[in-house]
């Protein structure tokens, strides 16, 4: 897909062509690109939530105000849906900062998504493209742990969950520690912990954004 892009655009071509740092950048985001797709397909193979859509735009009154954009991915799994948006570098959903009105745009989309498409909320995700470096203190002849590898591409963002349905159905290999999503499962309290909010703390979290747009917009 690279090599055809590059073919259809001589002028950018040439620029590769004529420069070995840009021949490295391209080497090094064919690689990137590649890595990427291997532990996407990995962590789809083994989630039981199954791509719905891709760049599907989003339009909805809050307020009184229309919002609009475009999701990235939207994974489906009976009545829930989950909204995943794809970055270059990390980020993550702060709490404390969304209850203040800021990094709220993916929340707003979840809301956005479940109303669209009738159903319950089931994950707000960010997945990090850049590819990741294994680090071991095993000996370099040593093979390289999968699980390790895997578990670096977390997702960031969080899981609506009450009652552990979601999180079983985003990673049904769990343990004790998920390599799909910031969760895990503490034996002696019989409870998951992690990147989880119920629907109560979602509900509250949004109703706290909502007015904070409200004052800043209105």
């Amino acid at each position: 897909l690279i090599n055809y892009y590059l073919s259809k655009n001589e002028d950018l071509n040439n620029k590769i062509q004529s420069s070995y740092i840009n021949q490295y950048f391209l080497e090094q985001l064919e690689k990137d690109i590649e890595v990427t797709l291997d532990v996407l397909n990995q962590m789809n193979d083994i989630s039981k939530f199954k791509i719905s859509s891709k760049e599907e735009k989003v339009e909805d009154e809050i307020l009184g105000m229309n919002f609009k954009g475009f999701v990235d991915r939207i994974d489906t799994y009976n009545q829930y849906v989950s909204i995943i948006d794809y970055k270059s570098s990390t980020k993550d959903i702060d709490l404390n900062l969304a209850m203040q009105g800021f990094n709220i745009q993916m929340l707003l989309y979840l809301k956005m998504i479940t109303k669209k498409y009738n159903k319950d909320p089931g994950a707000v995700l960010y997945f990090n493209t850049k590819r990741r470096i294994l680090t071991s203190k095993n000996s370099i002849k040593d093979d390289i742990n999968k699980d390790d590898y895997y578990s670096m591409y977390r997702f960031g963002g969080y899981v609506i969950n009450d009652d552990s349905t979601i999180i079983k159905a985003i990673d049904p290999n769990m343990d004790r520690k998920s390599n799909i999503i910031n969760v895990s499962y503490v034996k002696k309290d019989g409870k998951y912990k992690g990147h989880i909010l119920t629907h109560q703390q979602l509900q509250l979290l949004l109703e706290e954004i909502e007015k904070h747009i409200y004052e800043l917009y209105l």
